[in-house]
C-alpha cells in the first residue's frame, strides 16, 4: 500500500502542488505571526531588563490610572530618597528619577515624530551602579540647564552631534540645548521607536514639571543584602500608598504592557491566518475529490485484489498527511519570511523595533506542523471516505460512480 501512496502522489504532481500551496500560505501566516511576536516579546524583554539593569528595589506610587495608554502615577516627594537611606538598613545607596514628555525639533524646524511611540524626557543617573540602563557612547552626560544627552537612534536619523543646539519642545515653554552626549540601551539605539531626552536631575525637575518630586526611586542593596529581603525591608519602613518591586519585576511589569500590543497582533494575524486555511480545505477537498474520481479504476482494482476499505482509506490519509507535512515545512521556513516582511511593515509604519534575531520557538514549529497536517487531513477525510465506498466490480466500468454506495 506504501507503493500505491507513493505513485498516487507523485502521478499527480500538478494538483498536489495547488493542495500544497493552500496549506503553505495558511502556516506561513501562523508561523510568521508567532515568530514575529515572540521576537517583539523577546526584544522588550531584553531591552527593559537593560534600561533596569543595576536597579535592586524600585518605588513609585501605585497607579491611579491604568490601560492600554499606560499608567499614571502621582509623583514621589523627594524626601522620601533621604528616608529610604538613612532609615533602611541594606541600602548602600537611592536615587530619584524624574520621567515626562520632551519632543525634540529636527534641524527642518519640524517636531520629530515617532509613529506612536513615545517621546520622553527623562533624569540620567548619577550613581555608578544605576547608568548601565543608558549608556554614553558619545560626549559627557549633561551638567547643568543648557545641556541635553540624546539618543543614538534620534540623533543618526536627525544629523544631531554633540555641541549641535537642539530645540525641545515641554508641556510648558520650548528651550534650546546642547547636546553634551549620545545615549545608547546596550546594544539598542533608542527605547523601541521613543525618542529620549536625558538630563540632569535638577534640569529635568524643572522642564518636566517635578520640582523637588520624583516618579520613581532607584535602590542599590548593599554587598550580601538580598533584593527581596531589601524590597520587604522598604516596603515595611514606607507608607503602603506606595509600590515596591524588585529590579526583576520592574521590567516584568513594563513588559505587560507590550503583553498586550504582541496580543492584539497575535489576534489580528491569526484571524487571517485561519480564513486562509479555511479557504484552502476547499481547495483540498475538491482537488482530492477529482484526484480520486479519476483513479476510482485503480482504488477497485486494489479492491478486487484483496484491500480493504480501511486499507484504501488510510493510503489515501496517508497521502494527505504526507502532503500536509512537507507542505507545513515549507509553510514554516516561508513563515520566517513573512515575519521579516510584517516587522519591515512596521517600520514602513514608523513603529521601529531595536534589531534582534528572530525567535523561533519549539511551540511555533509544533503548531505549525500540527495546524498543517490536521487541516489536510480534516478536508481529505470526505473524499477519502467517498472513495472506499466504490463497488469493486462496478469501478471497473469505464465510468465509475463514487456516488453509489455497496
Amino acid at each position: 500500500m506504501w507503493k500505491v501512496v507513493l505513485r498516487g502522489l507523485t502521478s499527480h504532481k500538478l494538483r498536489m502542488a495547488l493542495t500544497a500551496l493552500a496549506i503553505v500560505l495558511g502556516v506561513s501566516f501562523v508561523a510568521g505571526t508567532f515568530v514575529l511576536t515572540d521576537t517583539i516579546n523577546k526584544t522588550f524583554n531584553d531591552l527593559f531588563q537593560q534600561t533596569t539593569k543595576g536597579v535592586d528595589v524600585a518605588v513609585r506610587t501605585k497607579a491611579t490610572v491604568s490601560g492600554n495608554g499606560g499608567q499614571q502615577r502621582a509623583p514621589l516627594p523627594g524626601s522620601l530618597v533621604d528616608k529610604i537611606k538613612k532609615e533602611v538598613p541594606g541600602v548602600q545607596d537611592a536615587e530619584g528619577t524624574v520621567v515626562g514628555y520632551a519632543q525634540f525639533v529636527g534641524k527642518d524646524g519640524k517636531p520629530v515624530t515617532t509613529g506612536g511611540a513615545p517621546t520622553l524626557g527623562i533624569s540620567l543617573n548619577t550613581v555608578p551602579q544605576l547608568q548601565a540602563g543608558a549608556t554614553l557612547r558619545e560626549g559627557h552626560r549633561p551638567n547643568g540647564p543648557d545641556e541635553v544627552a540624546i539618543d543614538a537612534h534620534t540623533a543618526k536619523k536627525q544629523g544631531f552631534h554633540v555641541n549641535d543646539q537642539v530645540k525641545i519642545l515641554f508641556q510648558g515653554p520650548p528651550k534650546i540645548f546642547t547636546i553634551s552626549g549620545i545615549l545608547g540601551f546596550g546594544p539598542a539605539d533608542n527605547l523601541a521607536g521613543a525618542t529620549l531626552a536625558g538630563f540632569d536631575r535638577f534640569t529635568a525637575q524643572q522642564v518636566l514639571n517635578r520640582p523637588g518630586a520624583f516618579d520613581e526611586i532607584d535602590v542599590v542593596a548593599a554587598p550580601g543584602v538580598n533584593p527581596q529581603e531589601l524590597r520587604d525591608r522598604i516596603r515595611s519602613t514606607i507608607d503602603s500608598s506606595y509600590e515596591t518591586l524588585t529590579g526583576k519585576e520592574l521590567a516584568a511589569d513594563t513588559s505587560k504592557s507590550v503583553g498586550q500590543f504582541t496580543g492584539f497582533i497575535n489576534t489580528a494575524l491569526l484571524s487571517f491566518a485561519f480564513v486562509a486555511l479555511f479557504v484552502g480545505s476547499f481547495i483540498i477537498v475538491n482537488t482530492f475529490s477529482i484526484i480520486l474520481a479519476q483513479r476510482s479504476r485503480e482504488l477497485a482494482l486494489l479492491r478486487c485484489l484483496g484491500a480493504s476499505r480501511r486499507q484504501i482509506l488510510g493510503s489515501v490519509l496517508a497521502e494527505a498527511f504526507i502532503v500536509g507535512l512537507l507542505a507545513s515545512l515549507v509553510g514554516l521556513g516561508v513563515g520566517v519570511l513573512v515575519a521579516l516582511g510584517l516587522k519591515a511593515a512596521f517600520a514602513a509604519l514608523g513603529v521601529e523595533l531595536p534589531s534582534t534575531s528572530l525567535v523561533v520557538a519549539p511551540r511555533t514549529v509544533i503548531v505549525a506542523i500540527v495546524v498543517g497536517v490536521v487541516v489536510t487531513l480534516l478536508a481529505s477525510v470526505v473524499p477519502a471516505v467517498k472513495a472506499t465506498r466504490v463497488p469493486p466490480v462496478t469501478a471497473l466500468r469505464e465510468q465509475a460512480d463514487l456516488r453509489e454506495t455497496v
